[in-house]
């Protein structure tokens, strides 16, 4: 074989090596999920005061993301969360308790943001609404007055656990995603003459009892969170007051 030939030969090998390599680690079907023996081997050795005794469910969030709820030997309500990375499943995250959080799958885009929680039963969880708010704002800009209406949207969620998952609705997260827009089109303008700081959204909670009744979950707050230095975003989810919607929003 002659040297150009062998050349070629080695090119060819190396590129079909090359893309097998990115397919294998980047763009291959997520595998069977780990067993809930091995969940919590791989959180207690992660993470030890987390305490990890019992997996309460093995929820895939969306194709490549689990959400794994767990009770601890304290008897806590936690959860660890799970990526499928470079042809296997990464531990990216682990929380001892279980208050309401924006899973932000991929931060630039709001339709792949999950809620997740894991209320303690004492704190007597049975229904949840969520809230999508805008404060009003108000700006000058060019010598031009901007108003910007309040926006107040929600969504009833019943508890038939302790755990759960709900994906953004995808009427919030097309606003969202409007509004981010347009304020990076208008940033420079924003920067320098807004009187008032630009109005963004924020999602909210309030938890009612099994009677209707408003209840706070005192014993699913102030926990300890351990990430595993990814790029996992996880935002915190206020609870709110009925009363605070139509004095802010």
């Amino acid at each position: 074989m002659s040297r150009a030939k062998k050349l070629m030969t080695t090119g060819i090998i190396l590129v079909i090596v090359t893309i097998f390599l990115i397919y294998w680690f980047y763009l291959a079907e997520p595998g069977p999920f780990l067993k809930e023996q091995e969940v919590l081997n791989q959180v207690n050795e992660t993470f030890a005061e987390a305490d990890a005794e019992t997996i309460q469910d093995i929820r895939f969030v969306e194709d490549g993301y689990v959400f794994a709820p767990h009770i601890s030997g304290a008897g806590d309500y936690g959860y660890s969360l799970w990526e499928w990375k470079h042809n296997k499943w990464k531990l990216v995250r682990i929380d001892t308790i279980g208050e309401p959080m924006i899973w932000k799958l991929d931060p630039s885009d709001p339709s792949t943001y999950h809620i997740i929680w894991n209320f303690h039963p004492d704190d007597q969880a049975a229904s949840m609404k969520m809230y999508a708010l805008r404060r009003r704002g108000y700006h000058i800009s060019m010598g031009v007055e901007n108003y910007s209406p309040a926006i107040q949207m929600s969504t009833d969620v019943t508890f038939d656990a302790t755990y759960g998952t709900r994906p953004v609705p995808k009427q919030w997260s097309h606003l969202m995603k409007a509004t981010a827009e347009s304020q990076a089109d208008q940033h420079s303008i924003f920067s320098f003459g807004s009187m008032f700081q630009n109005p963004t959204f924020q999602l909210r909670y309030t938890l009612y009892k099994q009677d209707g009744t408003v209840t706070f979950p005192k014993h699913s707050v102030n926990g300890h969170g351990y990430s595993m230095g990814s790029d996992t975003l996880l935002d915190y989810m206020p609870s709110i007051e009925e009363s605070e919607l139509d004095r802010l929003y």
